[in-house]
């Protein structure tokens, strides 16, 4: 939120919506706090349902990557697609089934990045 990639010098994210602020300011300190924890999905963060999807489109996504979700036209369609929540559950389903197939490469065959922006 202070520290946003486009805006500096304590501009808040434009992407967030001005009345979340005074809500999500006592849970993300200027300087931090490495005691606290924030949900993701601050409306039901306890439940797996569609209200993370919600938050987005009303300008409360907890991360700028979140947020973007929305913002970015490329992603948007998905994110309203989701929101309607009938296939929701299924589809995530589908999704952690198609991450696992990926061919995580274990042992010395995988790497760990040393810069997640780079490959090694």
């Amino acid at each position: 939120m202070y520290n946003f990639t486009k805006v500096r010098n304590g501009v808040v994210d434009p992407s967030i919506n001005p009345a979340f602020l005074p809500q999500l300011r006592p849970l993300c300190p200027q300087y931090g706090d490495v005691s606290k924890r924030v949900a993701l999905d601050t409306y039901s963060p306890n439940r797996f349902d569609t209200s993370y999807f919600r938050n987005m489109r009303i300008g409360q996504g907890i991360l700028e990557s979140d947020q973007m979700l929305w913002n970015d036209a490329s992603t948007k369609a998905i994110v309203q697609h989701l929101l309607l929540g009938l296939n929701f559950k299924v589809e995530f389903g589908n999704s952690m089934v198609k991450m696992s197939n990926s061919g995580v490469k274990i042992d010395n065959a995988g790497e760990i990045c040393q810069v997640c922006s780079k490959i090694n």
